[in-house]
C-alpha cells in the first residue's frame, strides 16, 4: 500500500471470488482489518464481492 501511495494510486479495489473465499476463510477479514470496505461499484461477476480502500 505505501508503493501505492508512492506512485499517486488513491484507491485500492479487490474482487474475492467464491473459490477465494474457499481458499481462504478468512480472507473478507483480512481486507476488513486492512481497512478495505465493501464497494457500491459492482464486481466483475454477480456471484464476486468487490471492496475498495482509499490511500
Amino acid at each position: 500500500m505505501e508503493e501505492a501511495k508512492r506512485m499517486g494510486v488513491r484507491r485500492l479495489l479487490a474482487d474475492v471470488t467464491p473459490a477465494d473465499q474457499a481458499a481462504n476463510a478468512d480472507l473478507l477479514g483480512w481486507y476488513h482489518r486492512h481497512g478495505f470496505m465493501l464497494s457500491q461499484e459492482t464486481a466483475a461477476a454477480p456471484t464476486w464481492q468487490r471492496l475498495q480502500r482509499g490511500l
